[in-house]
């Protein structure tokens, strides 16, 4: 099987987003900065409400609820701007170059504008699928994205991608409604 893609950096971002997303660090993080701050504003609100500052209590007591609920998809804003910087410094070279895959009995043999890898199919550690791309991850720590939207032959992919599953028995991951 022969695939050809280009990536660009909304591919890159996806990747990002999807691997951070499932980082049990960044998760433990975002939960203890949500509840210390909405303890904050709380524990703010019921001391100008003891004071019977009203006002300032209950501006303090929106503001608690309102980072309560918000926070999760304030986080997500900023850490998207702050991976879209990195990876337009990074990995500007790498936007709209053609990318060659072809994956034979033994191998992945990636050939790209820098030059060609070729990674024993045993190194696969599983293969994620979203909407847009399918992700695979290899044993060494870097991964493959492959744009379903952006390769010369889908169904040519799709069924690459579900005999690789078949034959190393791999872990796929549908994660089909990510955004």
């Amino acid at each position: 099987m022969e695939i050809k893609f280009t990536l660009d950096e909304t591919d890159y971002l996806a990747y990002q987003l999807n691997v951070s997303s499932k980082s049990g660090r960044i998760k433990k993080k975002m939960i203890n900065y949500r509840a210390g701050l909405t303890l904050g504003y709380l524990v703010v609100s019921a001391s100008m409400f003891n004071l019977n500052e009203m006002a300032m209590g209950y501006v303090s007591l929106f503001c608690g609820i309102y980072i309560a609920l918000k926070y999760p998809s304030i986080v997500m804003k900023r850490r998207k701007k702050e991976y879209l910087t990195q990876i337009r410094e990074l990995l500007k070279n790498n936007f709209g170059k053609e990318n060659d895959i072809s994956i034979t009995d033994e191998h992945i043999e990636i050939t790209d504008f820098g030059g060609e890898s070729k990674i024993k199919l045993e190194q696969i550690v599983e293969i994620i699928e979203t909407d847009d791309h399918y992700f695979i991850p290899f044993l060494s720590g870097q991964a493959l994205i492959i744009p379903k939207k952006k390769t010369d032959n889908l169904l040519e992919l799709k069924g690459g991608m579900d005999s690789l599953i078949s034959k190393l028995h791999l872990n796929h991951h549908l994660e089909l409604d990510q955004k």
